[in-house]
């Protein structure tokens, strides 16, 4: 819990069982998590939530550089992933919070955005 606290985050807000040993799928690069998870898996036309029709929170993965920015504002906590909206909705087990809804990504491409937000969430 203190390392919580020395993060900036409450208890309720924040991830406490996120594993640093994790083994990313791939290199966790913006580019990468996009390419691999976000695009295929939350932007594709007739198929996301997050598509350029779809507009769900209106968080678009269509494109690489509005997805960046839209993560950066207020869904992803650059450094900070226990506390990153975007992995408390990965990691949650409750289908009403949990993306994306009705399966949840392996391990492995959980741990590679989480990398990402770790060193920094950059583009």
């Amino acid at each position: 819990m203190l390392a919580l606290a020395l993060a900036g985050c409450s208890g309720d807000e924040c991830l406490t069982d996120l594993s640093a040993d994790c083994a990313p799928l791939y290199e966790p690069t913006f580019q990468n998590v996009f390419d691999q998870t976000l695009k295929p898996s939350c932007g594709l036309p007739g198929i996301s939530c997050h598509s350029a029709d779809g507009r769900k929170a209106g968080l678009v993965m269509a494109e690489i550089e509005e997805a960046h920015r839209l993560l950066l504002d207020g869904r992803v906590e650059a450094s900070n992933a226990a506390c990153s909206l975007m992995m408390r909705r990965l990691e949650s087990d409750d289908p009403n919070f949990q993306m994306p809804p009705g399966r949840r990504l392996s391990d492995a491409e959980r741990c590679a955005i989480q990398k990402w937000i770790e060193n920094g969430a950059m583009r």
